[in-house]
């Protein structure tokens, strides 16, 4: 099979990479090709070492000469690779691999009531105060507005507002009753912690937040947790980080 450069090819000692040349002339025949490797590095190869690496598989959204479709079946090899590919009203068709882009999935606009976490706050006057936390949008502001979302933030986070305006939040999946996650780490309400002085940190939720309570030996401290407990988030702040154990 001929290649011709900027294919995507496999060697079964080289691994993956790139024509970079070829095919040209050599000492032990024509067919030859100096493949760029994923490490950066070339090799001199002969193209009968090369398979060719599929650019789409089933299930992926393409588009090709301006209209969408999703792969069918494929790749297929002749003179090209192609596949045959569906468009939305169920019609089905082929495409040249040369023929077709990715189409990269978009992830839905954000609406009242989504989980979200705070990625940048109001920059003018709560620089990083709220940055990390997690809460519920409850209004979009106007379009084009400096800050876009306001959040009701999740209590126990020991923030100031139980709402603020902010410039910038990202989706979080909701959690399991038993799992809270606090900058972009779940932790498992069942287990217990172990701080950096070497504390153990036992947590449960109390209505919507989550606090804990420590000691010096690998003990439940639960009974303790509503009178005298801090908030996860305090004791990851003040005496993190926290270890499973």
């Amino acid at each position: 099979m001929a290649f011709k450069v900027g294919d995507k090819v496999e060697h079964p000692t080289f691994g993956k990479g790139e024509v970079a040349f070829g095919p040209y002339e050599a000492l032990f025949g024509t067919d030859h090709y100096l493949m760029a490797g994923e490490g950066g590095k070339h090799y001199v190869v002969g193209g009968g070492d090369l398979t060719p690496v599929s650019k789409f598989k089933v299930g992926d959204e393409v588009r090709s000469f301006g209209d969408d479709y999703t792969v069918l079946a494929g790749p297929f090899r002749g003179y090209t690779e192609w596949y045959v590919v569906e468009d939305e009203e169920g019609k089905a068709l082929t495409s040249n691999a040369d023929e077709m882009t990715a189409v990269e999935p978009t992830e839905p606009a954000l609406k009242v009531g989504d989980r979200v976490r705070v990625v940048k706050d109001d920059p003018t006057c709560r620089t990083g105060e709220f940055v990390g936390t997690t809460g519920t949008v409850t209004r979009l502001n106007i379009s084009g507005s400096r800050l876009p979302f306001n959040v009701r933030f999740d209590a126990g986070q020991g923030v100031p507002y139980e709402t603020w305006n902010v410039a910038e939040v990202e989706r979080v999946e909701e959690l399991s009753a038993g799992t809270y996650e606090h900058n972009g780490v779940a932790y498992d309400l069942s287990a217990r912690y172990v701080d950096r002085d070497g504390d153990y940190w036992t947590f449960k939720r109390i209505g919507d937040g989550v606090f804990g309570y420590c000691s010096g030996s690998n003990r439940d401290m639960s009974e303790y947790i509503s009178e005298h407990g801090s908030t996860l988030r305090k004791a990851v702040r003040d005496y993190g980080p926290l270890t499973r154990v």
